[in-house]
């Protein structure tokens, strides 16, 4: 049995629900303020993690940082609890079973950076959800994993301010099946398809997925941004997403990673702050290349490309074609 108790990085599975609890500062954190207790049932071949979770809006809520400016980490006051299954008595196979409950209560203070009223919002939402994965033979990766929400979260008026509690029915579910080809530059293709249900307009229900604590750019660092007049950032639900790519090792510094994301809206016609089409759900076509280097054990880096085209879900002037380009160096000392 181990327990860490404070400031922590928690990742689960993925991180498809469970990775980033202060999205609000982009990358520059990822920490949960929470007490975690993990239980290594050897004999069942099982691990059981416990975790609570109590996480501030304010980044000086416990220890204040240098040069603090008062500005929010993430869009609510949070309490949480997360009861996560792993087994893998049926290896290559392992099985997942998770609990997830939060409660978010807006951030009612003023800080220095505002949010819109839309984005603090108050809500108890119970998550249900399991994921299976492993290999089959020796060339073959997959994982799937699904969950269902249901509890009650409030709804955004047309003054993007909170209004009465809805009833919450949400559905969300990713899966990824990855062809490795084991050869001297290591290529590797994979599929992924994932699911977050976007709200009904014509139901007094919300059937938007929560995503949780994975407000985080797991796909896109670009489209993370755009997603804020939607919903939060990074905060991408109302979706479906068909993902192809391909990984290749050019040598042993250099490894490049193309994809193509088709992306479509469940739900159209959501947004009060884009114009968005109230009968075309075709989000766009998203192209990213990763090209990474690691020279050493202290000196690697990137470069990273992304292109979207918007398809006719964004109408005028909603539907720009866009660019992302970076270049990081790191060096480990």
């Amino acid at each position: 049995l181990t327990a860490t108790i404070g400031r922590q990085d928690i990742m689960m599975g993925v991180g498809w629900l469970i990775m980033d609890a202060t999205p609000l500062d982009g990358s520059r954190t990822l920490y949960f303020d929470a007490a975690r207790a993990t239980y290594d049932w050897a004999d069942a071949s099982s691990k059981i993690d416990l975790i609570y979770v109590n996480q501030s809006a304010e980044s000086d809520r416990w220890l204040e940082p240098i040069d603090d400016e008062n500005r929010a980490v993430t869009e609510q006051d949070e309490d949480g609890a997360i009861l996560y299954l792993t087994n893998t008595s049926f290896k290559p196979m392992q099985l997942e079973g998770f609990f997830i409950y939060r409660n978010d209560n807006p951030v009612e203070h003023m800080l220095e950076n505002p949010m819109p009223g839309a984005w603090t919002r108050k809500a108890e939402i119970f998550t249900f959800g399991g994921a299976v994965s492993g290999t089959r033979g020796d060339h073959w990766k997959y994982r799937a994993e699904g969950a269902i929400q249901t509890g009650d979260k409030s709804e955004i008026t047309a003054d993007l301010s909170t209004g009465e509690m809805q009833d919450l029915e949400a559905y969300g579910a990713l899966a990824t099946l990855e062809y490795l080809f084991k050869d001297s530059h290591a290529n590797a293709t994979h599929i992924t398809y994932e699911y977050a249900s976007g709200d009904d307009p014509d139901t007094d229900d919300n059937e938007q997925f929560d995503m949780l604590w994975g407000e985080w750019p797991r796909w896109s660092e670009m489209l993370i941004y755009t997603a804020s007049y939607e919903t939060t950032p990074a905060e991408m639900t109302n979706l479906h997403r068909l993902n192809v790519g391909h990984k290749i090792d050019l040598n042993k510094q250099w490894t490049l990673t193309l994809d193509y994301h088709a992306l479509w809206a469940d739900e159209t016609g959501t947004s009060t702050r884009y114009n968005l089409s109230d009968s075309d759900d075709f989000r766009g076509d998203l192209f990213t290349s990763w090209l990474k280097f690691k020279f050493n054990s202290q000196l690697y880096g990137h470069f990273l490309g992304e292109y979207f085209f918007p398809g006719d879900y964004y109408e005028a002037p909603s539907n720009d074609e866009a660019w992302w380009l970076r270049f990081n160096v790191e060096y480990i000392f």
